[in-house]
């Protein structure tokens, strides 16, 4: 598979809604036309700052994150000759320049690695710290009600605290499930 992601940024001026609607209801249709008989996948990934995130920025560095995927490199080939075509430039460029900043359009084959990951039955969470002297026990476990009636859920920093000195100070009162 091969998968082309595209970092778009919208108009100077133009807001986040009418960005979305004009690239749901016009622009991703002249991709569709194109990449049609071609592309495994075309989708669109409109980004916003993230509220829970420390480190999120407050102005985001692009606005959209565009993915094509392709079932193989010759397939991909061919698609980019269309694209590249005058006739579809023609097209493709009018529309950019009432929906991008072009000077900012970037694009980049992507080279994909992914991790096989337990899985997780929905409803639940398994957290995660860092291990540290004495933490090694407390890596990873799920939500779960102790001898003592203590419950970590997200949100409750005193249940947490209390199943870590739970975990330090008295291991043989803590109940897994």
């Amino acid at each position: 598979m091969i998968k082309v992601v595209t970092l778009l940024t919208r108009k100077s001026g133009m807001s986040r809604e009418a960005f979305i609607e004009h690239y749901e209801t016009h622009h991703k249709k002249i991709g569709e036309k194109y990449l049609s008989g071609f592309a495994v996948k075309y989708q669109r990934r409109y980004l916003t700052v993230a509220d829970a995130a420390n480190h999120a920025p407050t102005e985001l560095p692009f606005d959209v994150l565009m993915e094509i995927w392709f079932p193989d490199q010759p397939t991909m080939d061919v698609a980019m000759a269309l694209i590249a075509s005058e006739s579809a430039q023609e097209e493709i460029v009018a529309d950019e320049e009432r929906l991008f900043d072009r000077e900012l359009i970037r694009s980049y084959t992507v080279e994909e690695y992914e991790s096989e990951m337990p899985s997780v039955e929905p409803g639940t969470y398994r957290r995660v710290c860092r291990a540290s002297r004495g933490l090694q026990g407390f890596l990873a476990r799920p939500m779960h009600q102790d001898a003592a009636g203590f419950s970590a859920f997200p949100g409750e920093p005193l249940g947490v605290l209390a199943e870590l000195l739970l975990d330090l100070f008295a291991p043989n009162l803590h109940r897994r499930r």
